[in-house]
């Protein structure tokens, strides 16, 4: 009977211990934790940009023209309800179905020497909640011996420009 109790102590010193190590073993893996939530929000920042007050068509008119011919008209760029800066770019082109003036061009000042070019981008920025007018200039000079024909050639012409105003939100 004695070798039935060594392996039955054995046995039990075997379970034993596998359980003191299970024991102290999940012991060591004991922490503390907290989990705390939260949220967070924002708001997102109004955005808008207009041309003479409107989002978007506007129409100019430029009278009647001949050779000789100066005036301007004016762009009124606004970002007075807008969150953010806005740069901008400014280009005009004949409509795609226009005649052409030949010696009609647009210039950036009323001295008529920093010429826009025709399809060429006038670029600013505009700082928000405030406006800015762009004025863009334009002279049919009148011509000379050389120019005569072209000149004769344009009367009576009712000509369309594109003026295409683009405006997004600055990245500074």
């Amino acid at each position: 009977m004695k070798k039935k109790n060594k392996s039955f102590n054995a046995f039990s010193i075997s379970v034993i211990a596998i359980l003191l190590v299970a024991i102290l073993g999940t012991g060591v893996y004991a922490y503390y934790q907290t989990i705390v939530t939260g949220t967070a929000s924002m708001t997102a920042l109004n955005w808008e940009f207009t041309v003479d007050d409107k989002t978007d068509t506007f129409s100019k008119s430029l009278g009647s023209l001949k050779p000789g011919s100066s005036g301007s008209f004016a762009l009124a760029l606004g970002a007075t309800n807008s969150g953010v800066n806005v740069d901008y770019e400014v280009a005009i082109n004949y409509a795609t179905s226009s005649p052409k003036i030949t010696n009609l061009k647009f210039y950036t000042d009323s001295e008529h020497k920093s010429e826009l070019a025709l399809g060429t981008k006038l670029t600013g920025n505009i700082t928000k909640g405030t406006s800015k007018t762009v004025t863009i200039y334009y002279y049919w000079p009148y011509g000379d011996a050389s120019s005569v024909t072209a000149d004769t050639a344009d009367a009576g012409k009712s000509v369309t420009f594109d003026i295409t105003v683009n405006g997004k939100q600055a990245q500074s």
